[in-house]
C-alpha cells in the first residue's frame, strides 16, 4: 500500500533553463476528455551528461527519485516508464539544445522564489531569467499515486540566476541593438509641426496587408 508523500529536496547547479514559464502560470493542454487542469509555473532544467557538474546533478536526481519511490512504495515499487519520471533523456527528444542532455521537468501551482546571484528578488521585467540562461534550481522530488496515475514528479521551488546563455527562440533585446542618435531635432520640427508618415497604417481600407500572412 502506498504511503504518504515524502518530498526529497534537490539543488541542481548551473543547469540551462528551457521552456521557462516561471513568472506567469501556464494553463496545460486539455486532456483527451477536454478537461484542463490548473495553471502552473513550470520549466525544464537541462543537465549536460558529460561535465563533472552535470554528472553530480544527474546522480543527485537519480538518488532523489529512488528515495521518493521507496518512501512511497516500500514494498514492490512499480516499474515506471521514462515518460512518468521527472528526469528524462534529452536525446530522446527532438528539441533544440537537448542533445547530450538529461532534463528535469518541474512545475508548481505556487510561484517559485526567483533571485539574482546576490539573492535579490528578480521580476520578469528585469529580463535576466529566460529560456537559455543558466540557473541553480531547487526542486522537491515526490511520488504520485492517484486517479491520474503513478509517476515521480518534481515541484519547482526556486531559481537563482547564474549566467547568461544562448537564448532559445528570440534573444532578449540588447541596448547595443540601437545607435546613439544624440540630441537631434525631432520629426515634428522638420515637418512643420506635423508628424511624418513613415508607412501605411494597418487601419487602411484596402486588403493589401493580407499578402503578409502568406
Amino acid at each position: 500500500m502506498a504511503k504518504e508523500n515524502t518530498n526529497v529536496q534537490v539543488r541542481l547547479e548551473n543547469v540551462r533553463l528551457s521552456f521557462a514559464h516561471v513568472f506567469r502560470a501556464q494553463k496545460p493542454k486539455p486532456d483527451k476528455d477536454g478537461n484542463v487542469g490548473a495553471a502552473k509555473f513550470n520549466c525544464s532544467g537541462l543537465i549536460d551528461k558529460k561535465t563533472e557538474q552535470g554528472k553530480k546533478n544527474i546522480a543527485k536526481m537519480k538518488a532523489a527519485m529512488t528515495e521518493a519511490r521507496d518512501n512511497k512504495w516500500p514494498k514492490n515499487p512499480p516499474k515506471l516508464k521514462p515518460e512518468k519520471l521527472c528526469m528524462r533523456d534529452g536525446d530522446q527528444e527532438d528539441w533544440d539544445g537537448y542533445e547530450g542532455m538529461y532534463y528535469v521537468s518541474a512545475s508548481n501551482s505556487k510561484r517559485p522564489k526567483i533571485i539574482d546571484r546576490d539573492k535579490t528578488p528578480l521580476t520578469e521585467e528585469d529580463g535576466k531569467i529566460y529560456s537559455g540562461c543558466y540557473v541553480n534550481m531547487i526542486v522537491n522530488v515526490w511520488a504520485q499515486d492517484n486517479e491520474h496515475g503513478r509517476r515521480i514528479n518534481a515541484s519547482l521551488e526556486g531559481i537563482q540566476f547564474v549566467k547568461n546563455g544562448e537564448a532559445f527562440g528570440a534573444a532578449p533585446l540588447d541596448d547595443d541593438a540601437f545607435d546613439d542618435l544624440g540630441e537631434g531635432e525631432d520629426d515634428d520640427e522638420e515637418n512643420g509641426g506635423k508628424p511624418a508618415r513613415r508607412g501605411r497604417s494597418l487601419d487602411d481600407d484596402d486588403d493589401d496587408g493580407d499578402d503578409l500572412l502568406g
